[in-house]
């Protein structure tokens, strides 16, 4: 009986339910690290600070005037006309 228990406390309890325990946990701290670093701090609050960068940019021009925008249309239509006529000219 104290063979059997040896086996049981020793190798069963101690090694293998132990051991898949402890690798279980240093899964689990590694994934959160992830979760909390790679996802939640670089995927999720960087795409947020870079859409409130972009609209912060973009609210400064705009300005409600029609006039405005016309300019920055025919600006951008002029910047397109010469680059075709380098690239197809």
């Amino acid at each position: 009986a104290r063979l059997l228990f040896r086996f049981d406390y020793g190798f069963i309890d101690q090694a293998l339910v132990d051991g898949f325990g402890w690798a279980a946990r240093r899964i689990a701290r590694f994934k959160r690290w992830l979760d909390d670093v790679v996802v939640d701090g670089f995927l999720v609050d960087g795409v947020g600070l870079v859409s409130q960068s972009l609209g912060a940019g973009v609210r400064l021009v705009q300005t409600g005037f029609a006039q405005f925008y016309l300019l920055v249309v025919a600006f951008g239509l002029s910047l397109l006309l010469v680059w075709a006529l380098r690239v197809f000219g």
